[in-house]
């Protein structure tokens, strides 16, 4: 190599440039380990003689945030600069190998470390206790316990596993769940009203009550991304497979996995069907189709639907043949069809209708 230098930015001269480039040479005479090009051996030397060289200048760990390898040509006014350090190979895999192992060995070569701020000394520590002291006095969490994550609303999110809206949704239907439970068994006589925890149970059932009703006003208030049309009918497709515990992973080109031997078979080919269908359908024009009126809500998604009727299955599989299918409609006018007994096993919820006569 024609010479090696580092760059002024490293504030590298003197001992620490001449144990840069003995690190290099020592390195690009000697033989790589097994599965190691030559010239990233002896890169990944001089690197590490230059992060060295810093620690020991700053007394600190300096990791830059990337390298830049730089080659000047004999007589040339500017260098060629480049980042990434996989350039610089003769390997056949670099488009420049013929170019370099014709002109590298002449050129010179600097090794610049980036970094993301400038090297600075140690910055004096925050009197952490004495800002506690002051937090605690004013009512506050102290800044100790919000810089370790140590607060009551982090300790609820680790021992809950609520990390978004959807866990919290989860947490929330759960919780309620249990306190409509417990608040049965006093009202259906199972348990005593005279108990101490009867007022407890009354008083939580009834907030968790009135926290659900809130939060579904609230996701409702929410517009929904404007996702219309055929990337809506697939969305909605995929949606239904993964409530139905289906959803084990599509190709490239959508399509669910097609195995006539997994206990996914059957149900597979009729979402497929399903969605074939609504594939084909005319596109829904408009908004809310004449007519609608909702009836069930689905409890985890919070869309609303309409029942139609009750439609008989007939199909080769003998196994569905005798099906009976609940026949729905969304509100942007496609028909949906699910086993009665799925239907009807607590994922959607009545709601009431609004007729012209009056509530139904």
């Amino acid at each position: 190599m024609g010479g090696i230098r580092m760059s002024h930015k490293t504030d590298l001269d003197g001992p620490g440039l001449k144990a840069a480039e003995a690190a290099y040479m020592d390195v690009a005479t000697a033989l790589p380990p097994p599965g190691v090009s030559l010239d990233q051996w002896a890169m990944n030397s001089v690197e590490a003689a230059i992060r060295a060289y810093l620690a020991a200048l700053t007394g600190q760990a300096v990791a830059p945030v990337a390298w830049l390898h730089e080659i000047t040509e004999p007589g040339a006014a500017e260098p060629i600069s480049m980042l990434p350090m996989s350039m610089l190979s003769r390997s056949p895999n670099n488009p420049w190998s013929h170019w370099m192992a014709a002109h590298f060995d002449k050129c010179a070569y600097v090794v610049t470390p980036l970094y993301a701020s400038p090297v600075q000394a140690p910055v004096a520590p925050v009197a952490v206790k004495a800002l506690d002291e002051r937090m605690i006095e004013a009512g506050m969490i102290p800044l100790s316990q919000l810089l370790a994550g140590d607060t009551p609303l982090a300790k609820w999110a680790a021992h809950t596993g609520v990390r978004d809206l959807a866990t919290f949704e989860q947490w929330l239907l759960m919780r309620h769940r249990e306190f409509m439970t417990m608040r049965a068994s006093y009202e259906l006589g199972d348990k005593d009203e005279s108990d101490e925890l009867y007022e407890w149970v009354l008083a939580h059932s009834g907030a968790f009550s009135e926290v659900v009703a809130n939060f579904r006003s609230a996701l409702a208030a929410v517009p929904a991304p404007p996702v219309e049309g055929l990337a809506r009918q697939i969305l909605d497709f995929f949606q239904t497979a993964r409530d139905e515990g289906l959803y084990v992973g599509a190709g490239r080109d959508g399509r669910l996995p097609d195995n006539e031997e997994s206990q996914y078979g059957p149900k597979t080919k009729a979402l497929r069907a399903a969605a074939l269908a609504a594939l084909s359908a005319p596109p829904q024009i408009g908004g809310v189709p004449e007519g609608w009126r909702p009836t069930h809500r689905h409890l985890k998604r919070g869309s609303s639907y309409q029942q139609i009727g009750l439609a008989s299955l007939q199909c080769s599989e003998p196994c569905a043949e005798t099906a009976v299918l609940v026949i729905y409609r969304c509100d942007d006018g496609k028909l949906w069809a699910r086993p009665h007994d799925e239907f009807n096993d607590g994922r959607f919820e009545a709601i009431a209708v609004e007729a012209a006569g009056g509530a139904i």
